[in-house]
């Protein structure tokens, strides 16, 4: 792909040929009537014509000389384009030439034209027919006339060629296959053969062709103003609320966002205008390079509804005007939840969407479609990519890169896909198609109330928005948050030369700090606009500020509207309970219409049905048709579906249940089932699939048994497996499945009780080594944690003993390993390297002392800030980072999963080449926080990540002095380092942090961690404590949530705790208020190293890496990223709990 970046040299050319007498004068060596032929013209057609350009995008008035011989006529010119066209177009049945002069260069062309065509002499002649051909375009005229446009990229190696008809002035139609046959039949009667007799007026893009056009669009139209005006209880979208959209930098992949340095916040930017209606869409839509857009976003953030919002949306005369110069425009949209699904053949199925229409009024649909695409008036909606099971996505893939590539390479598309469905490192689909990357943002609070109040509040205490006395909208936020930024470093001399716009780039959270800083100044005057409104959103749930994210996705939204609207809208506390809440409302709703309304067993018998239905369907994801989509489509798969889930149960299901089903979990809204007939079974939202099947694994009445259970003497549980154990273990890491078993383990007790050992059994699973190539599911087995272990025994599941020991046994088992051999993958044997893992630990501080005090933070930035003493307890600190060898021991799998960002990274010898002995040595990467926090678990009780407290100390090795930047061995006042001593990225502007005085080396890779004697290593050396590579090489993970006033809450709280500050001042006060209480107690007092275990998304990175400048590098510089990313720089150490005496702690 070439760098879009680079402006390009040569580009579009229009040249319009309006009479026979204009055709022969370009045969001569000048002609100055030619500039009227060219307009909005700044790029040379080299070889053929020139002129001198200008920067100006105005017709030109000079007279453009024609710069070789009269050989290279515009005659030859003109039959040459016809000819390539017109051949070109009766082997596709499409204009465009694409690839038909991609190999002719510029000086080609005009070669090419004088060896097949030669010189053709024309007599001046005024040739009525000939004013049809190549009309003369008047200023006040509206005559029309054939365009031939040149199309070229900065390489001319894609050149193309389209001919256009002007039915207006300045508004351009393509032409058909059949009129361009009829104008080289025109041309060569006219030159070649001299005839004169009349010839047939050309095939005309029939007005009719709007009409059919308009018709589809109206029913577009009405489908999506009839849910929005009438309550159907379907999709509510009476209730819609327009979201906010952000975009990804231009050329960015999914795959590549997570930012290197963890400045997670410039990702996503916001798309402007921030204005909450259609234009913010239209500004999503026409983005840069928007012709391609990708939504990636999780489940329930309505990616669906969204795809029929924008097919509604290019349905309408305002985007016709918008996108298309006022012409019609074919939005055609196609879902893998349908009973078509997404197309084996795009175009045949884009042809069948109008082919009705057509037919009404005697047009080939098949051409019209041609037509269209060619022009680039289709808008292609695919919804739901990632619900393709794995036996699916690569056919689907293909199918749609060819099309793309091809038949449809003008037209608009707009793709979505939940994250994983975009990540893989070689879908071709995403590696060779250049996508625009977006995603529909979480709904903020005032769009959250709106939801709850627009057309009926669903609470007498909930006003509608506009009936509120809220503070206006800050309409000037970022003239404020540059404002307060300057005043900010008035007091500060360290940043007093740093702008806003540069301190944006160095921290991604700047704009979310000073948002809160002008909020809190604005709370001393009242409460916020913000405050307001969430004090009303807790009037329907006080439990607000602990589940704000389940009010941010649209379709939770909308449950906890149903709820709410009925007075039942529970304490529920996270996604499972809530979801229990909505079924047993919509259960109860349906039973009175119900046969069998009278049994007792009635909800229960439903519940048992519909889970075991989502987990038949979840298993058999991979392989149907209907992948993930939550449906089964057709007499014979349903029927197959239905003997599947009988048999999971402890009795069958009848047809007469089935029907039941659908009535009962389906009544109210559709909620729950779409469909439950003899043709078609299927979930309304793919996440209550999800639920069920979640459901599933934490109760169910399986035919035979769920859990296998081995008993003591005393009746204790010494062993429990799942029957199923290889079904589950082929999905534990398929991120398809991922939300399914975030519903199991956060099943609540009422559920769980009746029988605990199902779910126990099921989420054992997860604790197994990988199956199938895949990774450990670390996110899964760090969130299904609790339930095996909390401070009440009482509380966690049956079983958690011998699944956590059957886990942590599997290292304990390599460490008493005598190998003979290495075992494939490994180059020593496994034994030899857990061994030597739990070896190299070097003790912090390395003296007698039971802690150690040290002064933390800097004055740089202001999450740094203020610097102030801590005390740390004595533990032990990894001196390198986790290897790749020492992790492979845990998942062999990672390093074959990300196999390109490996290579990348992958230290080299002088040659540029990877060998084997370095790379085992090398850090590992590409790991996220849960994989670094599971793999010290699965170490042992006594490893963890080391707190950010513990990791500054570790680094600074009894250097923290002001000036002491950097810990280098016992060298003391380091304030710059070089590549000799830190593998960092000389060549970015770090502040004068780096030595210049150096011979610095850029390398580009991580370097091994081993400190043995490796010949890339030999350099460097480790700090006072023993520890290697504590700067630069790769970033570090600790156990933190990231908090940009950490320090400062740290300080403030330890002196509420000691009343030295009263709390009541500490409530309304200020940022600035507080660190001004601070100043007279900070340098006098030593505080108590804690973690920052704060709710919150990000996670702390220190140290820097190999990609980052010196700055980074910093003892005290803090990164931070989201817990679930991992990149080729970020990598982690652990560290190790030293128990003492308590005399030597004292």
């Amino acid at each position: 792909m070439k760098n879009q970046s680079q402006k390009p040299k040569k580009g579009s050319l229009t040249v319009y040929f309006r009479s026979l007498a204009q055709i022969h004068d370009l045969t001569k060596e000048t002609a100055p009537d030619i500039s009227r032929s060219w307009i909005n013209t700044e790029f040379w057609f080299s070889g053929l014509l020139s002129h001198s350009s200008k920067p100006e995008d105005k017709p030109l008035e000079s007279p453009i000389s024609f710069d070789s011989s009269p050989q290279k006529g515009a005659c030859e010119l003109i039959e040459l384009i016809l000819r390539v066209v017109v051949y070109q177009a009766s082997k596709s049945d499409r204009l465009p030439c694409g690839k038909a002069l991609g190999e002719l260069k510029p000086r080609e062309l005009t070669d090419y034209a004088k060896r097949m065509f030669g010189y053709v002499k024309s007599e001046e002649s005024t040739n009525p027919l000939l004013l049809r051909l190549f009309s003369f375009h008047q200023a006040k005229a509206s005559s029309t006339g054939y365009v031939a446009r040149f199309l070229a990229d900065d390489l001319f190696d894609h050149t193309c060629i389209r001919i256009l008809s002007e039915d207006k002035p300045g508004k351009f139609e393509p032409v058909t296959a059949e009129q361009l046959s009829w104008l080289l039949k025109t041309y060569e009667s006219l030159f070649r053969r001299g005839d004169s007799q009349p010839i047939k007026d050309p095939p005309q893009f029939d007005s009719s062709v709007d009409v059919v056009l308009e018709k589809y669009c109206k029913r577009l139209r009405e489908n999506w103003e009839q849910d929005c005006e009438t309550d159907t209880k379907r999709e509510q979208l009476c209730f819609y609320v327009e979201p906010h959209y952000s975009l990804l930098p231009l050329g960015m992949h999914f795959r590549d966002s997570n930012p290197v340095g963890g400045d997670s916040g410039q990702r996503f930017e916001p798309v402007t205008p921030r204005s909450g209606n259609t234009k913010e869409l239209v500004a999503l839509l026409k983005s840069e390079a928007g012709q391609r857009i990708c939504i990636v976003q999780d489940s329930g953030m309505g990616k669906t509804i969204f795809s029929r919002r924008v097919q509604a949306y290019f349905s309408t005369t305002e985007s016709w005007n918008e996108f298309y110069n006022g012409k019609a425009c074919l939005p055609v949209r196609f879902a893998t939840q349908d009973a078509l699904g997404w197309p084996a053949d795009f175009k045949r199925a884009i042809s069948d969407e109008i082919q009705s229409d057509c037919e009404r009024h005697g047009i080939d649909p098949n051409q019209l479609t041609s037509t269209l695409l060619d022009a680039g008036r289709v808008v292609l909606i695919l919804d739901g990519f990632d619900q393709f099971g794995p036996d699916e996505v690569t056919a689907a893939s293909d199918t749609l890169k060819t099309f793309l590539a091809k038949t449809g390479q003008h037209c608009r598309v707009l793709l979505t896909s939940r994250p994983y469905g975009v990540e893989h490192e070689v879908n071709p689909l995403f590696l060779y198609i250049d996508w625009r990357y977006a995603q529909i943002d979480p709904f903020d609070v005032e769009q959250q109330y709106q939801y709850l109040t627009q057309l009926r509040p669903v609470h007498d205490e909930l006003k509608p928005i506009e009936q509120l006395d809220l503070p206006e909208p800050d309409a000037d936020l970022p003239g404020r948050r540059e404002t307060l930024w300057n005043e900010l470093c008035k007091n500060n001399p360290r940043i007093e030369q740093v702008t806003y716009a540069q301190a944006k780039k160095i921290d991604a959270e700047l704009d979310a700090w000073l948002d809160a800083t002008i909020e809190e100044t604005q709370s001393t005057e009242g409460a916020t606009r913000c405050e307001r409104l969430i004090d009303g959103l807790k009037k329907i749930a006080p439990q607000y500020d602990q589940i704000s994210a389940l009010f941010q996705s649209p379709l939770l939204l909308k449950y906890i509207r149903n709820l709410a609207e009925d007075n039942l809208l529970g304490s529920f506390a996270n996604r499972s309970e809530l979801y229990l809440e909505v079924i047993a409302h919509e259960t109860k709703r349906a039973l009175p219409t119900l046969r069998w309304r009278f049994s007792e067993e009635a909800p229960n018998r439903i519940e048992s049905i519909v889970s075991a239905a989502g987990f038949q369907m979840m298993v058999d994801g991979r392989s149907s048709k209907g992948g993930y989509s939550g449906r089964v489509w057709g007499e014979r798969e349903v029927r197959n579906f239905r003997k599947n889930v009988s048999a999971r149960l402890a009795e069958s299901v009848t047809d007469e249940e089935w029907e039941e089903v659908g009535k009962a979990a389906g009544l109210a809204y559709r909620g729950v089932i779409l469909s439950s007939t003899q043709s078609v079974f299927g979930f309304r939202h793919r996440s209550m699939m999800e639920f069920y099947c979640g459901l599933y694994l934490a109760q169910n009445e399986q035919r035979g048994g769920w859990a296998l259970i081995e008993h003591d003497n005393k009746e204790n549980i010494t062993k429990i497996e799942c029957v199923e154990r290889e079904v589950l273990l082929d999905r534990a890491n398929d991120p398809a499945w991922m939300d399914a078993w975030r519903f199991a383990i956060e099943m609540p007790a009422t559920i769980v009780q009746s029988n605990p050992k199902i779910l126990s059994a099921s989420l054992s699973v997860l604790f197994l080594p990988p199956k199938n190539g895949g990774s450990r599911p670390t996110k899964l087995m760090f969130q299904a944690w609790p339930r095996f272990i909390t401070p009440n025994k009482e509380d966690q599941l049956p079983g958690a003993e011998f699944v956590l020991n059957r886990f942590r046994g599997e290292f304990q088992q390599l460490m008493r390993m005598q190998d003979q051999n290495p075992h494939p993958g490994f180059t020593r044997c496994r034994g030899e390297i857990a061994r030597m893992l739990v070896e190299n630990f070097a003790p912090c501080p390395n003296t007698n002392e039971g802690f150690g005090i040290f002064r933390m933070g800097a004055s740089k930035y202001q999450n740094e800030f203020p610097p102030h003493r801590v005390r740390v307890e004595k533990f032990e600190m990894q001196t390198t980072t986790v290897t790749r060898e020492q992790y492979r021991l845990f998942d062999p799998n990672l390093e074959t999963i990300f196999a390109q960002s490996f290579e990348r990274v992958a230290p080299k010898n002088d040659e540029g080449e990877v060998a084997i002995e370095f790379t085992n040595h090398a850090p590992v990467v590409c790991v996220s926080w849960y994989d670094a926090v599971v793999f010290s678990r699965w170490l042992g009780g006594e490893y963890a990540l080391p707190t950010e407290t513990q990791w500054e100390f570790a680094c600074r090795a009894g250097h923290d002095d002001e000036r002491e930047l950097f810990s280098l061995a016992n060298k003391t006042n380091v304030e710059k380092i070089s590549t000799r001593e830190v593998n960092f990225d000389p060549s970015r502007d770090s502040d004068d942090y780096r030595d210049d005085a150096a011979n610095n080396k850029y390398r580009q890779c991580t370097v091994p961690v081993s400190g043995n004697g490796d010949p890339l290593t030999d350099d460097f050396l480790p700090n006072a404590f023993g520890l290697w590579h504590m700067h630069g090489n790769v970033l570090e993970w600790c156990q933190d949530s990231y908090s940009h006033d950490f320090y400062l809450d740290r300080i403030i709280k330890q002196l509420q705790q000691q009343e030295i500050i009263p709390n009541h001042i500490v409530k309304s006060a200020t940022r600035v208020q507080k660190l001004e209480m601070i100043k007279t107690h900070v340098d006098k007092m030593v505080f108590t190293a804690n973690l920052n275990d704060s709710v919150g998304s990000l996670r702390v990175l220190r140290g820097g890496s190999w990609f980052n400048d010196a700055d980074y590098c910093r003892s005290a510089y803090r990164s931070r990223d989201a817990p679930g990313s991992g990149d080729g720089t970020i990598g982690f150490r652990l560290c190790r709990v030293i128990v003492l005496p308590e005399s030597s702690s004292s």
